[in-house]
C-alpha cells in the first residue's frame, strides 16, 4: 500500500505528456490512476519528472554506465527512482514519508544514503529490483541472499549479502573491487565489511560494530547507526570521539557548500557564494558580491537588482536591501522610502528615489500612494476607482483567480466570502457579489468597512425581486453618490464638499464657489457673482458681458447655448441671446430662420412656421403630416382620415390604432398618445387591409380570406413586394404604412409581426400583436409593465397621477416631476426618488415648509423646504397648445431642469428682477420657458 500511495503521489506531480513512457524500457513504465511514470529508459535517455528525456546537463550531470537512468542530477533536481525530480515532488513525498525526510535540508527520501555527494539507494520500489552497488537494479549475480523491508528505508532492501568480496552496507550489497564499494570497504568476509576504507575520509568505522553486520558509516549519513552518525551531505569527516557521537565534517563534496558555522553541507552551485544555509540559498558571498533574495532564495550578485540598494550591515554582511520596506533582521539604520521602486544610497546613508512602484507617484519628498492596490496584479491604467482621496483597482487583468475585493486584487475562489464571481468573458473583474458586499466598478466591496462604507451606507439582502434589489448590491448610497438600480454612481461636481446621502445634491461648496440648486458653480475671476460672467454691475449680480463662448441671457445670466431658452438664439456679434422673430418657432438659428417649429406647425421652404393641415397633430412640412389627432389615422397620401372612414362596410371595428408622438411647444415637451378604431371584420366579400374594408378579389396584400365565422377576416398574410405584410386583428397590414408602423416594428418571414410597437404586446396564443391595456406603454400577458407618462402602475394596472403630476411613483400623489406651473413639494428633489405632491407655483399657503409665490406661472423648487424660485409671472401664450385637448394628452415627461436652466432660474429669483435704475423689484416682461425637449426621460422616448 505504501508503494502504491508513493507512486500515485509522484504521478500527480510529473510532467503530463501525450505518451510519458515513450522510450521507456519494457516493464519499467508504471501505470497509475493519475498517469504513467517511467523508472528506466532506453540508452541516451533518463527519467525527468517520470518522463524519458534525452540526457543533458540541464538536469542530469552523470548518466548511469548502462544508460537509461541518471546517477547524479543537476542544479535544482534530486535523484529518485533512477531519474531526476524537482523539489516540489519531494515536498509532496515528505507528506507521506513523514519524519524520515529531513525538513531542514535537501535530503532525498530515506531510501538513500550519501557518500561524498553521491546518493546510494538503500531500498527499491520497482519489482525485481534491489540496491546493488548503490543502484536499484536486477540482482543478476545473486549477491542479495535475503531481502525485505528495513526500519530505516522505504522499499525493498537487502537484509544479508553473500559472494566473494561482497559486503552489506545500508540496505544494499557492494563489492570491494569497484566503486562505490571500494570507497567504503577495503576487505570483506561472509558478506560483512571487516575493514572500512578511511583513507579518503569518506567513511569512518562505527565504534559500536561488535555485534553489527556493518562496520562503516558514511560521512554524509545524517542518520547513522547505534546513535553514531555523520553530517548530512558531508564529503569528508573525522570520526566521533568521546561523548560526541556525531562526526565532524571537514569538507563538503563538489556542488555542496558549508554553512557559516560549518555544521551542515548544502547543495549549492551559486556563483560568488562562500557559504550556504539551505538548498541553493547563500548565507555569505565572496568579495565584491552582495546577497539578495530571488524567488524565495538567496543568491549573490555584483549589482543589486532594481528596487534594492547595496549596503553592509552591522555584522559586516554585504547585502541588497529594499528601497521601500525594512524588517527587524535588516541590522541597518538607513531610512526607507515607502513605495520606492528604484533608489540610490548616498555617503551619509540617505536614499534618493528615482522611480516609484505601481500605485505610487514620485514627489519631491518621496513616493505618494495614489492607488490602494500595490500588489502589482492590477491591470495597467486600471486603478481608476476614486473613493475618498485614494484610487482603487477596477480590473485585475488576466491574473488567474484574482479580482478586486475592497479595491485590491485578491485571490478568490467559488467559496470566497465576498461572493465574487468572475465574468465569463472578462477575467479579473467581479460580475456579482454576495451577502454583506456590493458590486462597484468591477469589484466587491464590504459596506461596513473602508473604503466601501464611503460609497454605500446599506446593502441589499435576500433575492432580487420587484421592490428589492437583493444581496450583492447597494440599497442606500453614501454622500457623493446617487443610487440607480442597486449601483452607486459618483457625483461629478468636483467643487462640492458635502452631499445629501444617496443623491448628488450638494449642501456645501469650496471657497469662492457658488452653491446653486444643489450644484457648485465656480465664480469667474472677474469678481462677479454671476457664473461665467466677465463684466457685471448692480453689486456684481447683473451680468452685461459673458466669458468666451457664453452668451448674456435676457435675465442677465450666462449660458453656452441660447437654444436652451425657448424662442431665443445665439448672437455672436452682440454676445447675447436674441429672441426669435418667427411666430410658433420652437428653435431658431437666427431671428429670421427657424430650425424647428412648435407642434402643430410645419417648416416652410423659407424656414417659417405655418399651421399643419386640418386634424394633423404634427407635421414635418406644412403639407406633410406625420401624426394625426386622436380619432384620425394618417393615410397613404399623408392626409388625416377620420376613423369613420375605416368603418365603411365594416362589421366589427375592434382593431385599435395606438401611436405615441413627442410633441413640442413653449410649455415643454409632451408625449402624446393618440388612438383610433379600425375595422377587424368586414361585410361578406370584403376583408380588412390596413384597417379598411376592400374587395377580397382586388386586395393588394395577399390576404387569405376566412370562412364560416371568420368570413370577412384575413386568416393569414403572405407578404407584399417588400415582404412587410403581417396579420393583426383580422386584417393584413403593411409595415411600410403609418398604420402598420404604429403596430409593428419588425415583420418576420412567416407573415407575422416579430416585434410589436409601443402600446402593443405579442400574443403567443394568437401569434400576433395585441393592444396593451388603456394608458399602458409596455405590457405582457401578466399585466402592464410601464404606464404612459402621467399614469402610475398599480397592481399591473394604470391609474392616473394627481393633478399637475407628470410622473409619479408608489402612489398618485408621490410625484417625481410636475407639469408647467407646478413644482414638487418634497425633499431630495434631485434624487429621482419619491418626492411628494405637485403644488401650484402661485399657491402661497405654507405646507411642510413649502410655499409658492403669488402670481408665479413658472417656478423651480428649492433643494430644501422654503419658497420656490419663480422664473416668470407672465402667462405664456402658445398657440400650438390650443390644439391639444385635455383628453388627448397622456402626460408630459420633463427632466429636472438642467444646470444652465437652474442658473437662469436662480438669477431671476436672486437678482435679475432688480431694477437697474432704482434697485426696486420689477417683473421681467418675457414669455420664456426652458427648453427641456432634449432631456426627455429615456423611459418614454
Amino acid at each position: 500500500m505504501l508503494l502504491l500511495l508513493l507512486l500515485t503521489l509522484l504521478a500527480t506531480v510529473v510532467c503530463a505528456q501525450l505518451d510519458p513512457c515513450a522510450y521507456c524500457l519494457y516493464n519499467k513504465c508504471l501505470q497509475t490512476e493519475h498517469g504513467s511514470l517511467c523508472t528506466h529508459c532506453e540508452a541516451g535517455y533518463a527519467p525527468l519528472e517520470g518522463q524519458c528525456t534525452i540526457v543533458d546537463d540541464s538536469f542530469c550531470l552523470v548518466g548511469s554506465a548502462s544508460g537509461g537512468s541518471c546517477s547524479q542530477c543537476g542544479y535544482g533536481y534530486m535523484s529518485f527512482l533512477n531519474g531526476c525530480y524537482s523539489a516540489m515532488a519531494f515536498e509532496q513525498l515528505s507528506k507521506v514519508l513523514g519524519n524520515k525526510v529531513a525538513s531542514t535540508s535537501t535530503s532525498y527520501a530515506s531510501n538513500h544514503v550519501f557518500l561524498n555527494g553521491q546518493a546510494l539507494f538503500t531500498g527499491c520500489f520497482m519489482p525485481d529490483e534491489l540496491p546493488i552497488n548503490g543502484a536499484c537494479t536486477e540482482d543478476t549475480d545473486k549477491w542479495c541472499s535475503q531481502s525485505g523491508e528495513t526500519d530505516f528505508s522505504y522499499g525493498t532492501s537487502c537484509l544479508t549479502c553473500t559472494g566473494a568480496d561482497v559486503f552489506y552496507f545500508k540496505g544494499g550489497c557492494y563489492s570491494t573491487k569497484t566503486e562505490p564499494g571500494k570507497l567504503i570497504c577495503k576487505t570483506a568476509l561472509n558478506g560483512i565489511c571487516t575493514a572500512c576504507n578511511t583513507d579518503h575520509n569518506h567513511v569512518f568505522t562505527n565504534p559500536s560494530t561488535s555485534t553489527k553486520k556493518e562496520h562503516c558509516i558514511s560521512c554524509g549519513d545524517g542518520y547513522g547507526d547505534d546513535e553514531y552518525s555523520g553530517v548530512e551531505n558531508c564529503g569528508t569527516c573525522t570520526a566521533p570521539s568521546g561523548s560526541n557521537k556525531k562526526a565532524t565534517c571537514s569538507a563538503c563534496p563538489d556542488g555542496y557548500k558549508f554553512n557559516v558555522a560549518k555544521t551542515q553541507c548544502f547543495t549549492c552551485a551559486l556563483q560568488g557564494c562562500l557559504n550556504c544555509d539551505g538548498y541553493n540559498s547563500c548565507e555569505k558571498c565572496e568579495t565584491n558580491f552582495y546577497i539578495t533574495e530571488q524567488s524565495y532564495t538567496k543568491i549573490c550578485v555584483t549589482t543589486c537588482p532594481t528596487g534594492t540598494f547595496p549596503f553592509v550591515d552591522s555584522a559586516g554582511n554585504k547585502k541588497c536591501f529594499s528601497c521601500s520596506t525594512s524588517d527587524k533582521s535588516d541590522a541597518i539604520t538607513v531610512e526607507r522610502i515607502p513605495g520606492c521602486g528604484a533608489c540610490t544610497v548616498s555617503n551619509n546613508n540617505r536614499l534618493t528615489c528615482s522611480t516609484c512602484l505601481q500605485g505610487y507617484q514620485l514627489t519631491a519628498t518621496g513616493c505618494k500612494q495614489i492607488c490602494a492596490d500595490v500588489s502589482g496584479k492590477c491591470s495597467s491604467d486600471a486603478c481608476t476607482v476614486a473613493i475618498g482621496s485614494m484610487s482603487y483597482c477596477s480590473n485585475c487583468g488576466n491574473t488567474s483567480n484574482y479580482a478586486p475585493i475592497n479595491g485590491v486584487c485578491t485571490y478568490v475562489t467559488v467559496n470566497d466570502k465576498s461572493g465574487c464571481r468572475e465574468q465569463e468573458t472578462i477575467t479579473g473583474v467581479c460580475s456579482r457579489c454576495g451577502e454583506g458586499y456590493f458590486l462597484h466598478k468591477g469589484g466587491c466591496y464590504k459596506a461596513d468597512q473602508a473604503p466601501g462604507n464611503l460609497v454605500c451606507s446599506s446593502v441589499g439582502t435576500g433575492s432580487m425581486s420587484p421592490g428589492n434589489i437583493g444581496a450583492g448590491r447597494c440599497s442606500i448610497c453614501g454622500p457623493g453618490y446617487r443610487g440607480k438600480k442597486g449601483f452607486c454612481i459618483p457625483c461629478d461636481n468636483q467643487h462640492c464638499l458635502e452631499y445629501i446621502s444617496d443623491t448628488c445634491v450638494c449642501t456645501a461648496c469650496e471657497n469662492n464657489v457658488l452653491l446653486l440648486q444643489g450644484q457648485c458653480i465656480p465664480l469667474p475671476d472677474s469678481g462677479c457673482k454671476v457664473p461665467y460672467c466677465s463684466l457685471c454691475e448692480e453689486s456684481r449680480e447683473v451680468c452685461t458681458r459673458c466669458e468666451g463662448s457664453y452668451y448674456v441671457t435676457p435675465l442677465n445670466g450666462c449660458v453656452r447655448d441660447c437654444g436652451d431658452i425657448m424662442g431665443y438664439h445665439n448672437n455672436a456679434d452682440l454676445g447675447k441671446c436674441v429672441r426669435c422673430k418667427i411666430k410658433n418657432c420652437y428653435k431658431c438659428s437666427d431671428s429670421t430662420r427657424c430650425l424647428e417649429c412648435s407642434t402643430g406647425y410645419g417648416l416652410t421652404d423659407d424656414q417659417q412656421c405655418t399651421q399643419c393641415p386640418e386634424n394633423c397633430l404634427a407635421c414635418s412640412h406644412y403639407n406633410q403630416c406625420t401624426t394625426c389627432k386622436s380619432g384620425y389615422i394618417l393615410g397613404d397620401s399623408k392626409v388625416c382620415e377620420s376613423e369613420s372612414d375605416y368603418r365603411v362596410d365594416c362589421a366589427e371595428s375592434d382593431a385599435k390604432y395606438i401611436k405615441y408622438e413627442l410633441t413640442r411647444h413653449l410649455k415643454g415637451s409632451v408625449l402624446q398618445r393618440v388612438t383610433a378604431s379600425m375595422c377587424s371584420k368586414c361585410t361578406p366579400g370584403k376583408v380588412p387591409i390596413n384597417g379598411k374594408c376592400v374587395s377580397a378579389s382586388t386586395r393588394t396584400l395577399r390576404c387569405t380570406p376566412g370562412t364560416g365565422e371568420d368570413a370577412g377576416k384575413c386568416t393569414s398574410c403572405s407578404g407584399s413586394a417588400s415582404n412587410s405584410a403581417f396579420l393583426y386583428s383580422g386584417g393584413c397590414y403593411d409595415r411600410e404604412t403609418d398604420v402598420g408602423r404604429s403596430i409593428c416594428l419588425n415583420v418576420g418571414s412567416n407573415g407575422a409581426c416579430a416585434k410589436c410597437s409601443r402600446g402593443f404586446m405579442f400574443d403567443t396564443n394568437r401569434g400576433e400583436c395585441t393592444p396593451c391595456p388603456s394608458n399602458c406603454l409596455k405590457c405582457t400577458s401578466a399585466g402592464c409593465l410601464r404606464c404612459d407618462p402621467g399614469w402610475l402602475r398599480h397592481e399591473d394596472k394604470c391609474v392616473v397621477c394627481k393633478k399637475g403630476c407628470l410622473e409619479c411613483n408608489t402612489s398618485p400623489d408621490k410625484c417625481t416631476s410636475c407639469t408647467t406651473g407646478y413644482y414638487v413639494a418634497g425633499p431630495t428633489t434631485y434624487s429621482g426618488g419619491n418626492v411628494g405632491p405637485c403644488r401650484s407655483c402661485d399657491d402661497t399657503r405654507e405646507v411642510d415648509g413649502w410655499r409658492g409665490v403669488n402670481g408665479c406661472t413658472i417656478c423651480v423648487p428649492p433643494v430644501f423646504a422654503g419658497e420656490v424660485l419663480c422664473l416668470s409671472k407672465e402667462k405664456i401664450i402658445d398657440s400650438s397648445s390650443r390644439s391639444l385637448s385635455s383628453g388627448a394628452i397622456s402626460g408630459i415627461s420633463v427632466t429636472v431642469v438642467i444646470v444652465v436652466a437652474v442658473i437662469v432660474g436662480i438669477l431671476v429669483w436672486k437678482f435679475a428682477c432688480k431694477s437697474k435704475s432704482s434697485g426696486r423689484i420689477r417683473l421681467v416682461d418675457m414669455d420664456v420657458s426652458i427648453n427641456t425637449s432634449q432631456h426627455m426621460s429615456s423611459s418614454y422616448v
